[in-house]
């Protein structure tokens, strides 16, 4: 290589390789274990007898199988290109399989971590191969003793009358092999990741509801129900000691305009945290669609009875009406959802990623919001019932042309809770 060395300008020409140079900085740096992938198991052998005979301290290696996700690229070379063509953001994109982007997208740390610990350092394939489990001897030698198992076994023995650990997969994931039995990648599910995240985030994530600023349809209750009439409800149904906030009730309240469809005179339904109403008119456009309800409320309603449990929100109020001692009964909110940025499940090394890049992976949705979600700081995560989980990127500042930004976090269901349907596949 003539190319001058930045150190050692054109005093030499030969450069020591990557396999050349590993073993012999591992252990003048005092590295105990080699953590390597299992696409260098051809070259383990390599790397301990250069240190035998350059006389070096032994370093011991484990090998462990990368892992994948799918629908996902991980190499940054691949990743930097979607900076650079702004398909997304920057490096802390929500759509991003990098630490900033799932956390911004709402992971949860403790999430994270337990998530990371519960796959180990798997090295698992689908058929037999070979395992290097690494023993130490009375002299410091490291020896390789080689073993064969399946899939499906925990253990291996030893041939010492024990045994050696092995890991085992979940069902959400599957191994592949490429360019040798030497090479085996776990190729995870998203999904799985997102339910493991979803069991932490519920334990404080406060309750809240928003209805479809522009899909929703008017209910007009006939009881007289004040202009500044609330009730007390918990913020979480399984965790009082989170407190409890306040829901105004009102004449008019909004519901999501697929929640009305095929309702009828005489049909009771729930409106959560609130109680039962009974359906007493219903006024449809040209194209039979409901654009109008009326109804009352119905103390010795039967909650279990009724078939529809719905999510509501007083009508926002009309600037100029409102009266001194009246307050907001809603603010603007963005809701965002994402999508996978790849369309193929799983690329193959000779796929060009760019060829199968989603240009459909953001959706937004304007929302009314509860008016207590006024109060959220960045980074808080909450439900909306009915809707899924939320993080929130963007904090409301007091005014519409600055509403609160919540980006939706994936629970790793194939369905979104309570049947609000979103604008991209429920990933």
């Amino acid at each position: 290589n003539l190319t001058p060395h930045h150190r050692t300008l054109s005093a030499y020409v030969a450069y020591p390789t990557y396999d050349l140079a590993c073993p012999i900085v591992d252990s003048l740096e005092g590295v105990s274990h080699a953590l390597r992938t299992t696409e260098y198991n051809d070259r383990d052998e390599q790397y301990a007898w250069i240190q035998r005979a350059l006389n070096l301290r032994r370093v011991r290696i484990h090998a462990f199988a990368r892992l994948n996700f799918r629908y996902a690229v991980l190499s940054k070379r691949k990743l930097t290109k979607f900076v650079e063509n702004g398909t997304v953001t920057g490096w802390d994109d929500p759509r991003f399989p990098t630490v900033r982007g799932v956390l911004r997208r709402g992971v949860n740390l403790e999430a994270l971590r337990m998530f990371t610990l519960s796959q180990g350092a798997s090295k698992n394939c689908p058929f037999e191969f070979p395992v290097c489990r690494i023993v130490q001897t009375q002299t410091d030698e490291v020896c390789g003793e080689w073993y064969r198992y399946r899939v499906g076994r925990s253990t291996v023995p030893d041939g010492k009358g024990s045994v050696a650990e092995g890991g085992q997969l979940g069902s959400a994931a599957d191994v592949s092999l490429s360019q040798g039995a030497s090479k085996n990648v776990v190729n995870m599910e998203w999904n799985k990741f997102w339910a493991e995240n979803k069991k932490e985030l519920d334990k404080d994530a406060k309750r809240y509801m928003a209805i479809d600023a522009t899909r929703h349809v008017k209910l007009v209750m006939e009881d007289d129900v004040g202009e500044n009439e609330y009730k007390l409800t918990a913020y979480h149904p399984k965790d009082p000691s989170l407190g409890k906030r306040v829901v105004r009730l009102g004449k008019e309240v909004m519901l999501e305009q697929m929640d009305t469809e095929g309702m009828v005179v005489g049909e009771q339904i729930v409106l959560m945290r609130w109680g039962v109403v009974e359906i007493t008119g219903v006024q449809t456009n040209d194209a039979g669609v409901i654009t109008e309800l009326t109804g009352k409320v119905k103390p010795d309603g039967n909650v279990k009875e009724a078939k529809r449990k719905l999510s509501w929100l007083c009508c926002p109020q009309i600037p100029g009406t409102v009266g001194k001692n009246s307050h907001p009964t809603t603010i603007p909110c963005e809701l965002h959802e994402f999508d996978n940025l790849i369309t193929k499940e799983k690329l193959e090394e000779t796929d060009n990623f760019e060829d199968f890049i989603n240009p459909h992976t953001l959706a937004t949705t304007i929302v009314h919001g509860d008016v207590g979600l006024r109060n959220l700081k960045k980074g808080e995560v909450i439900q909306l019932e009915r809707r899924g989980y939320y993080r929130v990127d963007e904090p409301y500042v007091g005014n519409d042309r600055k509403p609160l930004v919540l980006f939706m976090v994936p629970d790793g269901k194939s369905k979104a809770m309570g049947g609000l349907k979103g604008k991209l596949a429920h990933h």
